[in-house]
């Protein structure tokens, strides 16, 4: 898989949402709203016209959906998300932006408020790997597409992480994270099966590509420790480290310690895997 982009990040959050679970570090949650369409969604985008109805899926705060609704200028873009504060925060920035043909919805990504066939197009950055079904997910964003309808999904896949340095505690301590995504009910390995899983759903003409973002300034991988070092203190990942015998406090506090000196680290870099795809509704 080659990797066709590569983009610097100087702030960053991370969101595990599986099964009801949601938690976001509260130091980092800028970086949903330095989310952009041009960038996220570039290997989307060329695929899209000016007439389209389209889907953003997960919006959050609606920075890509705005963007998506500047491109399809003659068409309309829902962005849904669960989450009320999001959306409200998202309403806010298209009316800053001046964006009128956008609307938010609340809803869920296994029972999409919409009736089949609504939408031309359907978008979503950074969620599948959250949800305990994905399938399941996709069959509903498949449901809503018109037929000839076009799907776009893109999340990072953890098992293609470059980090250095990466001592042994580091590396423990990112296995357990891992450990702990996957106990909740997500699964940080799943964008590499893109493909498979789009087409067992019943999507064709499936197209796959890569994009890589990397944190190689002071900045940025200090604030990639602290939001790793947040989810080391996620009282949900304590209480399952702690029940499990993964961790006790001594451990956990090894474990910041290892996060902390990385990011300090003159030398540190941290790069992930953007898996990316698209398919059609025939």
């Amino acid at each position: 898989m080659s990797v066709s982009q590569t983009t610097q990040v100087e702030s960053t959050q991370e969101t595990i949402d599986a099964e009801g679970i949601r938690w976001v570090a509260p130091e980092v949650v800028d970086y949903l709203g330095i989310r952009t369409a041009t960038r996220e969604g570039a290997f989307f985008i060329p695929h899209l016209t000016p007439t389209m109805h389209l889907l953003d899926c997960g919006c959050g705060p609606g920075t890509i959906t705005a963007g998506l609704a500047q491109i399809v200028t003659q068409g309309h873009v829902t962005g849904m998300d669960r989450e009320a504060a999001e959306l409200e925060q998202a309403r806010r920035y298209a009316d800053q932006q001046g964006i009128a043909n956008v609307t938010f919805q609340l809803g869920n990504l296994y029972e999409i408020p919409f009736p089949d066939g609504t939408f031309d197009a359907v978008f979503a950055h950074a969620v599948l790997q959250h949800l305990a079904e994905p399938a399941r997910a996709l069959q509903e964003m498949r449901r809503v597409l018109k037929p000839g309808g076009l799907i776009g999904v893109r999340e990072e896949d953890r098992d293609a992480d470059l980090v250095y340095p990466f001592p042994s505690r580091l590396r423990e301590t990112h296995a357990l994270l891992m450990r702990f995504w996957q106990e909740i009910g997500g699964d940080p390995y799943f964008p590499k099966h893109y493909r498979a899983v789009l087409r067992e759903v019943g999507f064709t003409r499936i197209q796959m590509s890569a994009s890589c973002e990397y944190r190689s300034t002071s900045a940025a991988t200090r604030t990639w420790a602290n939001v790793l070092t947040q989810f080391v203190r996620n009282p949900t990942f304590v209480e399952l480290a702690t029940s499990q015998g993964w961790a006790d406090e001594k451990a956990r506090d090894e474990m910041v310690v290892a996060l902390q000196t990385w990011g300090n680290h003159p030398d540190a870099f941290w790069a992930e895997t953007w898996c990316e795809a698209v398919g059609w509704k025939e």
